[in-house]
């Protein structure tokens, strides 16, 4: 898991170029908490990932996890969406601190606060969000579930550029929305 990450504009310039993904949702969130993750497997190998605990202007909060990458040493994509999340959110690095964040307890059912590793630069930034519903089928249930959701796109709050324009200093084309 890396300590810091400095913005890269060419990688986040490469997020929303995909022309297969439709969502259902543009729409400017204020980051809560983010908080470095990791997910161990089985066979001994983990999975890194930023979890994100947002909130919109109706004061309605969802948490996203943006999965990048693995102790293998493999890149994901959703490396190349926090480089754009920090571009659009004008955050020129984050680190990983000691610190608290939001995560929902099943348990309880409701969101508590947890102690350990944070971006603190991403704290309190507003940034635009496409976001889409994750459906999955459930065999048991033999039933369509919702699954959450998936961040795959951002763009500056202010000036709406996507991270493209954005890193290519051109003007928002009000078309792309």
């Amino acid at each position: 898991m890396q300590n810091q990450w400095a913005l890269d504009k060419s990688k986040a310039a490469k997020v929303g170029q995909s022309s297969y993904i439709s969502g259902n949702t543009a729409e400017i969130y204020q980051i809560q908490s983010a908080a470095w993750k990791t997910n161990a497997k089985q066979d001994g190998s983990e999975t890194y990932y930023l979890s994100l605990h947002i909130i919109n202007s109706e004061r309605s909060s969802a948490h996203i996890d943006i999965y990048y990458g693995n102790s293998a040493g493999e890149h994901w994509s959703g490396e190349n969406l926090i480089h754009a999340m920090m571009l659009c959110a004008n955050v020129p690095a984050i680190s990983q601190a000691q610190g608290q964040y939001q995560e929902y307890d099943f348990d309880v059912r409701k969101d508590v606060t947890r102690t350990g590793f944070v971006a603190p630069e991403l704290s309190g930034k507003k940034v635009g969000m496409f976001l889409a519903e994750n459906y999955y089928f459930n065999s048991n249930q033999g039933e369509v579930k919702k699954g959450g959701l998936n961040l795959f796109n951002v763009f500056d709050a202010k000036t709406r550029q996507l991270p493209i324009e954005k890193a290519n200093n051109q003007p928002a084309n009000p078309d792309e929305f």
